[in-house]
C-alpha cells in the first residue's frame, strides 16, 4: 500500500498533464457542435418549456423531468426525476438565452471534464502513465460521446458521468485509505448523479465489489458496510422522493390510476 501511494504521488504531476491534454483533445474534436442548433427532445425541455423562465431553479426539484410539456399535451406523462439537469438547462437559458451555441458549450465543457475524471481513475486503478495516457485517448476518442454531446438533451448522460466518475475516485481513495470524511466524499456526488439519470442506482452494486477485499479484513469490514449500507440510504430516499414527485397528482397524468403511474415510473429504469 506504501509503494503504490508513492508512485501515485510521483504519477501526480503528471496526471495534471494527462488529464488537461484528453480534455484539451476532447475539446477540440466537439467544438463544430457549437453550429449546431436545438433538435428533438431539444423543443419541448429547452425552447418551448415555459418552467425555465422561473426566478429560481428550486421549482425544478419538485417537478419532473418534461413537467411542462407533459402539464401542456405534448407528452403524455412525466416518469422521469432529473431535476439538476434541467436546472442545468435554466442556468444556460439564463445566461445564453435561446442561443444554442451556449448550450452545446455547456456540453462540450462537461464532456471534457468528463475525460480528465477519467484519466484520474485509471491513473488511481493503475498508478502506471502510459496505461492511463492510453486509456485517457482511447475514452476521448470513442464513437459512444457523439450523441450526448451534440445533443444538448444528451447532458443526462455528461451530467451524471461527472458525478459518478467524483464518487468513484473518492471511493478508491477510501479503500486505499478509509477516512471519516472519505463518506461524505462519496455520499454527496452519488447523491448529485441520481438526480441526474436514475441509471446511477446500479453504483452501489459497483462499490460492493470494489470494497469485497475490505469485507475479507476485520479491521476495515465494519467501515465497508457502513458506507455500502449508507449508499443504500441514499437509493432509498431517492426513490421515495421520486415517487413522491412523479406519482403525485398532475394535470399531465389525466386519469391514469395511482398504480399505473408508479409502474410508469418504474418502467422507466429500462
Amino acid at each position: 500500500a506504501k509503494t503504490r501511494t508513492a508512485r501515485l504521488t510521483r504519477l501526480a504531476p503528471q496526471r495534471v498533464l494527462l488529464a488537461a491534454f484528453a480534455a484539451a483533445l476532447l475539446g477540440m474534436l466537439y467544438m463544430p457542435t457549437l453550429k449546431h442548433g436545438f433538435v428533438l427532445d431539444d423543443v419541448f425541455l429547452i425552447t418551448e418549456n415555459q418552467d425555465l423562465q422561473s426566478p429560481t431553479p428550486f421549482v425544478f426539484f419538485g417537478q419532473g423531468f418534461t413537467h411542462w410539456s407533459s402539464t401542456h399535451g405534448v407528452v403524455h406523462t412525466d416518469s422521469y426525476y432529473r431535476p439538476l439537469v434541467i436546472s442545468s438547462f435554466w442556468l444556460d437559458r439564463n445566461v445564453w438565452g435561446l442561443k444554442p451555441a451556449g448550450f452545446h458549450l455547456t456540453n462540450v465543457l462537461l464532456n471534457c471534464a468528463d475525460c480528465a475524471l477519467v484519466v484520474v481513475v485509471l491513473t488511481e486503478m493503475l498508478a502506471s502513465f502510459w496505461p492511463a495516457l492510453l486509456g485517457g485517448v482511447a475514452f476521448a476518442l470513442h464513437a459512444a460521446h457523439v450523441e450526448p454531446v451534440s445533443f444538448v438533451s444528451g447532458r443526462t448522460d455528461l451530467m451524471m458521468t461527472l458525478f459518478l466518475l467524483l464518487a468513484f475516485i473518492f471511493l478508491l481513495r477510501f479503500r486505499r485509505r478509509p477516512t471519516a470524511a472519505g463518506y461524505a466524499l462519496i455520499l454527496v456526488p452519488f447523491a448529485l448523479a441520481l438526480l441526474c439519470k436514475e441509471t446511477v442506482l446500479l453504483f452501489p452494486v459497483l462499490a460492493w465489489f470494489v470494497l469485497r477485499p475490505e469485507l475479507r479484513l476485520p479491521a476495515r469490514r465494519r467501515r465497508a458496510r457502513l458506507l455500502v449500507g449508507a449508499l443504500v440510504a441514499v437509493v432509498a430516499a431517492y426513490l421515495l422522493v421520486r415517487m413522491a414527485v412523479l406519482t403525485g397528482p398532475a394535470p399531465g397524468w389525466g386519469d391514469i390510476s395511482a398504480g399505473t403511474r408508479f409502474m410508469l415510473v418504474v418502467n422507466s429504469f429500462g
